[in-house]
């Protein structure tokens, strides 16, 4: 009862005057933060990992629709309520908290938007959830730049809508309105009311469905350009073809910032590639046009594996944030070992909440001295940008670089990878033992390790779908059976 009081207090404080407003040009000043464009699309991806979605499939698929490419996203996540929706839709909204030891990794608002609207300039979001009385809610919401400039909006508004047992809301006064406003300026449908309900059948008993069009292109003023996006080429991934005509179209400024990045060339290229390494411990199922993403457990990947510990010195404020306990003695998992001949790169995997943020990061700046090698942490007491594409250099940072850089020195003098020793350890690493084969079920998604699989079996089986009834070790070939817990001791070879 104290706090209704308060908060009618507040708002009689607040009654008259006027909210901010935010222009829709903001929509393109915002996406430009995302220097590429997977960044963009990982911030989706991050939606449906997130514990309030809570998907366990993810399915990226490149469609034409009525003459559109479109860029969809559908997930089986928990899907939203209208008010979650619009939040969703809106600036500075995030109400996302752990659940069950699941951190999720978006915590400012702004992923969707940012994200959407630097791959194209339209997005429309289709939402299906059930509530606690079994009633069914299906919410569709339009963010589009396309729509505010057609009827010269100068701020943004949002076409939203909801039905509850596939009678329209009457709770909301602007659903008719909002459903008219829809059909009419979303391209996708040819002003046809019956083309927009049918995207809910695309969706499964819950989930979400996202659709981007109108996307960028290389040379933004020239609608016959190509499309920055390469849909076609591989229908297994999609592919960044960004050169030198599309960063051309960047300000001078962020081109040198995306001159200077020290991602990958595969992974700048591949989406699968990029995909594939988002997240330390894999749990979503991500598929790309139906072909399943292979993902890795990249600690497990290694050879001449060594596994160390980093023990930040931590503010109070810092404890605070982390929500540690004061007797809790938080610790940086360190683990350094040689990649599989087929790696191209090195350096550190840093990972923030179980989603990477700065890969392969060269903290020994010599590549005759590093090559082949790499070593991944997850740094949870490091702050990330907002975007998620750095960390925040701060003294936390600088001193974790500096404490990661000694270890990794270290473990190249130990095992004898200096000079040019590095790169030919890494070509003539041995064959992936068994403990390396390791598959995801797709119904519970726990990690289970195959053993005595031969290479060809294994592509094999990655490219399909799997089950834990499929595993030869009767005792996991249950998905009620707990995940195998990786013994340190004996996963550490000594060279």
């Amino acid at each position: 009862m104290e706090l209704e009081q308060q908060q009618q207090q507040q708002d009689l404080q607040v009654s008259g005057l006027r909210s901010a407003r935010t222009n829709p040009a903001y929509l393109v000043s915002n996406a430009t933060s995302h220097l590429w464009v997977f960044s963009a699309i990982a911030e989706l991806v991050d939606n449906a990992y997130d514990p309030d979605c809570a998907a366990a499939h993810l399915d990226i698929r490149h469609e034409v629709m009525r003459g559109i490419d479109v860029l969809s996203f559908t997930d089986d996540g928990r899907g939203m309520e209208l008010n979650r929706l619009h939040n969703m839709l809106s600036f500075g909204y995030c109400d996302k908290v752990p659940v069950k030891g699941h951190k999720p990794i978006g915590h400012y608002g702004n992923g969707f938007k940012s994200g959407s609207m630097r791959i194209g300039k339209d997005a429309i979001v289709f939402t299906k959830t059930r509530l606690a009385n079994n009633a069914v809610v299906k919410s569709v919401g339009l963010l589009s730049q396309t729509f505010l400039a057609r009827i010269g909006a100068d701020t943004i508004v949002l076409p939203i809508c909801s039905w509850v047992n596939d009678q329209l809301a009457e709770t909301y006064p602007d659903g008719a309105q909002s459903l008219s406003l829809i059909t009419h300026h979303c391209d996708l449908f040819g002003g046809f009311e019956s083309e927009v309900l049918a995207q809910f059948d695309r969706i499964g008993k819950h989930g979400t469905r996202i659709l981007i069009y109108n996307l960028k292109r290389t040379s933004p003023d020239d609608p016959s350009s190509a499309l920055e996006l390469d849909l076609v080429s591989d229908r297994s991934d999609i592919v960044n073809s960004e050169t030198l005509q599309s960063d051309a179209a960047l300000p001078a400024v962020q081109r040198m910032q995306l001159l200077q990045t020290s991602v990958s060339p595969l992974i700048r290229r591949s989406l699968k590639a990029y995909l594939s390494i988002l997240f330390m411990k894999p749990r979503l199922i991500i598929r790309i046009n139906n072909h399943k993403v292979r993902t890795q457990l990249m600690q497990r990947c290694l050879a001449k594996r060594a596994i160390d510990y980093y023990s930040p010195k931590l503010s109070p404020s810092d404890e605070t944030r982390l929500k540690l306990r004061s007797n809790s003695n938080y610790r940086v998992r360190v683990v350094i070992g040689v990649l599989p001949a087929n790696h191209s790169d090195y350096g550190a995997m840093l990972y923030h909440n179980n989603r990477l943020i700065l890969p392969y990061e060269k903290l020994v700046k010599e590549p005759e001295l590093a090559s082949g090698v790499a070593l991944i942490a997850e740094v949870d007491h490091l702050e990330p940008n907002h975007i998620k594409q750095e960390f925040i250099r701060d003294a936390n940072f600088r001193n974790c670089f500096l404490n990661l850089t000694q270890k990794l020195k270290e473990y190249l003098e130990l095992h004898r990878c200096s000079d040019s020793a590095a790169a030919s350890s890494a070509a003539a690493a041995p064959p992936p033992p068994s403990y390396w084969r390791w598959v995801q079920c797709d119904s519970c998604q726990k990690w289970r390790r195959l053993l005595d699989v031969s290479d060809e079996e294994f592509r094999s089986i990655e490219k399909r779908a799997w089950y834990c009834s499929m595993n030869p070790d009767a005792y996991y070939n249950r998905c009620d059976i707990a995940e195998e817990v990786e013994d340190e001791e004996s996963m550490v070879q000594d060279y």
